[in-house]
């Protein structure tokens, strides 16, 4: 989803936390949640379902396949005891530098700028689409619309008419 996104864009290394007792085992199995996610930590993991969700996460992804063949770790902590806690810690430093050393983290980096610069672009683009006058005519179309039989590919060639000789 959108969080998703806006989550891949922003950070070099993504952790996914998981409670028990939660339902995070649907979470977890939506496809975006496992394509973004570095790490999985499943905390208070010394509540009832803690080994459930992290059999289920651990089956779960070994049964996926990721574009570069990195499969995350499933980790558990309790941070009333502090158990799993140096662990998890000591694992996402030796991640970020495996990350840096095969490349990864620069590629990460790479398509988080390019997403920067798609993103104002089209940002820039649509400022400059729905100016005073594009908006009174997407007003004056729509409301003159009364059904759905026309394409909504036709309206939208009525509204970016000669909007390529305006932006030169």
């Amino acid at each position: 989803g959108q969080a998703e996104h806006d989550i891949v864009n922003a950070a070099d290394f993504i952790i996914v936390v998981l409670v028990p007792e939660s339902g995070d085992e649907v979470q977890l199995m939506q496809a975006a949640t496992i394509e973004i996610a570095d790490l999985f930590v499943i905390i208070k993991s010394d509540r009832p379902g803690s080994k459930r969700i992290e059999r289920t996460s651990v089956d779960i992804l070994d049964a996926v396949s990721t574009e570069d063949g990195y499969i995350p770790d499933v980790m558990s902590s309790v941070a009333t005891t502090g158990d799993g806690v140096k662990q998890i810690f000591d694992k996402i430093l030796m991640n970020i530098q495996l990350f840096d050393e095969n490349g990864q983290l620069e590629k990460r980096r790479l398509r988080r700028y390019k997403n920067r610069i798609k993103a104002l672009v089209a940002e820039n683009l649509d400022g400059i689409c729905w100016d005073l006058n594009r908006r009174i005519l997407f007003k004056n179309i729509t409301n003159s619309i009364d059904s759905i039989e026309n394409s909504p590919n036709s309206v939208v060639r009525q509204l970016l008419l000669n909007f390529d000789k305006e932006v030169k």
